[in-house]
């Protein structure tokens, strides 16, 4: 229906329809196709030297224009419940709440729009309009599905900037920022205060199985070139929480980076001279991870604890660095499927009492065990490693390859009445010194 009055505040245009023979090309909930019905109106002030139009469809969503002098000045966009809202000069905004958004959905739609902006974005330069800034304020979106992942009970906020994108994040997930770039003008940059990804099925150390993890059906070579800095203020996988990361992300085609990495997770500070580096690289023909790095932390005991090991040894300070390679993905990490070195140097502690766990613990971690060792050489600690033996220094390099673990030269612990040295290898797949 059309109509026109002439009250005394001025003219009106009004319209409204059921959209019959109308097909909005839109994903769900906002498409239909012509033959379905869908209440439709519009209303539109026709003096004044400012003007509002307005629109709306359905209970769906409400458009609202506003005009100063023929002229856009701002725009409002209110998706499910319609509420009185301020205009701000110089910016469209969208708020309100979506029932479900799926990424893939809106691509094509998100490319329109853009074309059509640039577009219209061109023609108001010339003719010396302004161009309105795109904005989102306290977006509710009840599900989002994107980037492999489905996200409940999100609130966005979103702000079109004049080379980037801020947006803002706030999920039961995840909580944080990003700044997203336009296209070649330069890396994501993604500031995350919470993190929270889901637990891996994790087997028990030393059993030799592997984790199930999302990352089993991960396609390296599907990736394209992408480039990001992020930064994790509170990681949680599961419900244990391991700490603060941050790290440069760099993607190709069978490759995935972490470079200048660093961070504190359950106690251990990474990169702590240098960042460390981590790659994943994966083709028709094989597939390896790699990483490499110094760390340090302050009592290893506490360090053991927190990665589900017995507190075996304790001590004050302690530094290390490594330098592995092993085949397939992160997931699929073990000491004895790994090539290369690492070291380790532990300050001003203690080996702590024998417990019937502290061999297997030993073993889970692929150090050499002290007491098989004490013990091959005749010799008899027993009641003093009970006790407890003081150190002033643990040190030691070793080296793998094949599943054999080598020290590299002299295993040194140095204790307040004597000295040892250590030298030997163990066979880590079968166990044995």
């Amino acid at each position: 229906g059309l109509e026109s009055d002439s009250p005394a505040e001025g003219s009106r245009l009004s319209v409204t329809s059921d959209l019959r023979g109308v097909e909005i090309d839109l994903p769900a909930p906002y498409g239909k196709a012509p033959d379905q019905p869908r209440r439709f109106w519009l209303e539109q002030p026709l003096n004044g030297a400012v003007s509002t139009l307005a629109m709306g469809l359905g209970d769906q969503a409400e458009l609202q224009l506003r005009f100063e002098q023929n002229t856009l000045a701002s725009g409002l966009l209110m998706l499910g419940e319609t509420q009185r809202l301020a205009h701000y000069p110089g910016l469209f905004l969208v708020t309100g709440q979506i029932d479900h958004l799926a990424l893939d959905a809106w691509r094509p739609v998100l490319s329109r729009y853009r074309e059509r902006a640039d577009a219209m974005a061109g023609a108001a330069s010339e003719a010396g309009d302004g161009e309105l800034m795109l904005a989102a304020s306290q977006l509710r979106i009840d599900t989002f599905e994107g980037f492999s992942q489905r996200i409940n009970d999100s609130l966005l906020d979103l702000r079109q900037r004049p080379d980037s994108w801020w947006l803002s994040v706030v999920s039961p997930r995840f909580d944080g920022e990003m700044l997203i770039p336009d296209a070649g003008a330069g890396p994501l940059n993604v500031r995350l205060d919470r993190l929270q990804l889901p637990a891996t099925t994790v087997t028990t150390p030393g059993e030799g199985d592997v984790a199930e993890s999302p990352l089993e059906t991960f396609d390296l070579t599907a990736l394209s070139r992408f480039s990001a800095y992020v930064a994790i203020a509170d990681l949680h996988i599961g419900d244990e929480r391991y700490g603060s990361l941050n790290f440069e992300l760099r993607t190709e085609p069978g490759r995935l980076q972490l470079a200048n990495l660093g961070g504190y997770v359950r106690d251990i500070r990474i990169g702590v001279d240098q960042p460390a580096y981590f790659e994943w690289v994966q083709s028709e023909d094989t597939s390896f991870s790699r990483l490499t790095g110094d760390f340090d932390f302050a009592n290893v005991g506490r360090v053991l604890e927190q990665w589900h090991y017995e507190r075996f040894v304790e001590s004050s300070y302690g530094q290390g660095a490594v330098d592995l390679r092993w085949p397939g993905g992160p997931q699929q990490w073990q000491l004895k499927r790994s090539d290369g070195s690492l070291s380790l140097l532990l300050k001003d502690g203690r080996f702590l009492k024998a417990s019937q766990t502290t061999e297997g613990t030993l073993k889970a971690v692929g150090i050499v065990n002290l007491m098989n060792v004490v013990r091959r050489l005749r010799l008899d600690f027993t009641d003093l490693y009970e006790k407890g033996i003081s150190y002033d220094r643990v040190e030691g390099e070793a080296r793998l390859a094949e599943g054999r673990l080598n020290i590299a030269d002299n295993l040194v612990v140095d204790s307040p009445s004597s000295r040892f040295r250590l030298r030997g290898n163990a066979d880590l797949r079968r166990k044995v010194l």
